[in-house]
């Protein structure tokens, strides 16, 4: 197992999927890391040399364009108590654990509910 950002990777994954486990990369920053040190995406985890690796875990640190998981998860954290705070209809939804974009409740709702207790547990 390898460690990028703190967050465990398997090591005979390719790299873009390995990159793509870290919160807040996505197919598109994958492929642009991959580029920029200039390895193959499909290549995998395990046959990058040493220096590929401290060259990427090295970008993904620097890379002050995109936030990344602790500032993503604190950004998305706040925008929803900002929508808490000032008892907005979607603030309402979000503190009741309901779905809060318009879909129904009578049927279709128990997935939302069961992740909405869980982070009301962690609040």
């Amino acid at each position: 197992m390898i460690y990028l950002l703190n967050k465990k990777v398997d090591e005979k994954s390719p790299i873009k999927q390995a990159l793509m486990q870290i919160f807040g990369v996505g197919p598109f920053l994958s492929d642009f890391f991959c580029k920029k040190v200039g390895v193959k995406a499909t290549l995998k985890l395990e046959k990058v040399t040493s220096k590929q690796r401290a060259i990427l875990i090295d970008l993904l640190t620097k890379d002050r364009i995109n936030m990344k998981q602790e500032e993503l998860s604190r950004f998305l954290y706040e925008n929803v108590a900002r929508l808490v705070q000032i008892r907005s209809y979607r603030g309402l939804r979000h503190r009741k654990g309901l779905p809060c974009r318009g879909q129904r409740t009578r049927t279709n709702s128990t997935t939302v509910k069961r992740q909405n207790k869980k982070q009301n547990r962690l609040r």
